[in-house]
């Protein structure tokens, strides 16, 4: 019987040897573990699982890096989609370890920080978390709450949901997929630097004031001269362009806009000036030359229709919206042509409102008949950069120079 006992005792230590012995080649050969997406979404309702029961209904999610993005959109998604922001962040190391920093910051609404819920992917230092907490505390937030997958246990963080609790280190989350993935606690080597591709830089300016916007009159192919504020802001532009070296201005034929460019090649001689009719403004027709009151008075129906719809019931007589687009795009077009992307290059183009901020509106992938939320004052430039594949906006408000 004894003998009996000692072969099972050797032999269950025999397998036990061997699954050691297994084990260990295995995380030799797989020293990471990935966690799979169904335990991501698990993860997700556990925690809004959790919130419910705690009585806490977010008024807004915040998604922190990859990770926090995603599970927030997933814990939106289980409360019956709630209001998600996703700001990334970004880090510098020094010898005292990573300095947290956040790529840009948000003007969040003070009706959205009354719950806000900090989400992470991951948790090991906490040093994040802290600086993300610390930011919405600085916004008056009434009251924050924190989630995360997965919460290394040495983490100094509390922290109101969790998915997952470890000691480990060596886990994956289902959105990582390199085994080289840089943790908290880990300082890449080599930083990897990006080189920066050549960029062709158009910057729209809309022409110096005149007498005409003093009185609100649409003036479309009338050719008033510039006021006295209207040649300052135009020396002002000139100025500017001074540290910028652009090498073409471009500008409508009307009076307005050739006298702001002439002003500006002034103070920038080394430029050549090219008119182009494609940057005219719209042709007003019968409004053409009259006030807004005037116009209200003289045909209200017309001009109640306009407000709530410019693209479908333009003024008697005047361009078709979608026409001024058609023409400043083939502008675009044509420069991207001339001026083939092999170094930087910079573009100045004066042009007016309505085909400013129809092309704004058009590059922000909006429909035209929203051009108007676009505030495009006289002697502004708004700066619209082509990368060899598409125009961005740079600067989609007015920026004085």
């Amino acid at each position: 019987m004894i003998n009996e006992v000692y072969v099972i005792i050797g032999f269950v230590s025999a397998i036990v040897g061997i699954i050691s012995f297994l084990w260990y080649l295995y995380e030799k050969k797989f020293p990471f573990r990935k966690l799979s997406w169904r335990f991501a979404e698990k993860a997700a309702q556990k925690i809004a699982d959790r919130m419910v029961k705690d009585n806490f209904s977010p008024t807004l999610i915040v998604g922190i890096g990859r990770g926090g993005s995603i599970l927030g959109a997933m814990i939106s998604g289980c409360l019956g989609h709630r209001p998600l922001l996703v700001i990334d962040r970004k880090y510098e190391w020094k010898e005292s370890g990573r300095l947290e920093d956040i790529i840009f910051f948000v003007d969040v609404p003070a009706s959205f920080l009354n719950r806000v819920l900090l989400v992470a992917g991951e948790i090991h230092s906490g040093g994040t978390m802290k600086f993300y907490y610390n930011y919405f505390k600085s916004l008056d937030t009434n009251e924050i709450r924190k989630a995360v997958m997965f919460f290394e246990e040495e983490c100094p963080v509390n922290v109101e949901y969790i998915g997952i609790k470890s000691s480990k280190k060596n886990i994956l989350m289902p959105w990582v997929f390199s085994k080289n993935y840089m943790r908290a606690d880990r300082k890449p080597q080599k930083p990897i630097v990006i080189k920066e591709k050549p960029m062709l830089t158009l910057y729209l300016v809309r022409h110096g004031r005149t007498m005409y916007d003093n009185d609100d009159r649409f003036c479309g192919i009338s050719n008033p001269d510039l006021t006295e504020v209207g040649i300052e802001q135009a020396i002002s532009v000139g100025k500017f362009f001074r540290s910028v070296k652009i090498e073409h201005i471009y500008t409508s034929k009307r009076k307005r806009a050739v006298e702001t460019a002439k002003i500006i090649q002034s103070l920038n001689p080394h430029t050549e000036l090219i008119i182009d009719n494609s940057l005219n403004e719209m042709d007003f027709g019968k409004w053409e030359g009259l006030t807004r009151n005037k116009i209200k008075g003289i045909f209200p129906e017309e001009y109640a229709k306009w407000e709530s719809d410019p693209t479908n019931n333009p003024p008697s007589g005047s361009e078709d919206l979608n026409n001024v687009l058609r023409r400043v795009l083939e502008f675009l077009q044509r420069l991207e042509k001339k001026y083939i992307v092999g170094k930087n290059r910079y573009i100045a183009c004066i042009s007016h409102k309505t085909p400013i901020r129809l092309l704004i509106c058009h590059l922000s992938g909006l429909p035209i008949s929203l051009y108007r939320q676009y505030n495009v004052d006289n002697g502004i430039y708004i700066k619209i950069v082509y990368d060899g594949e598409r125009w961005n906006v740079e600067r989609d408000g007015q920026e004085k120079s």
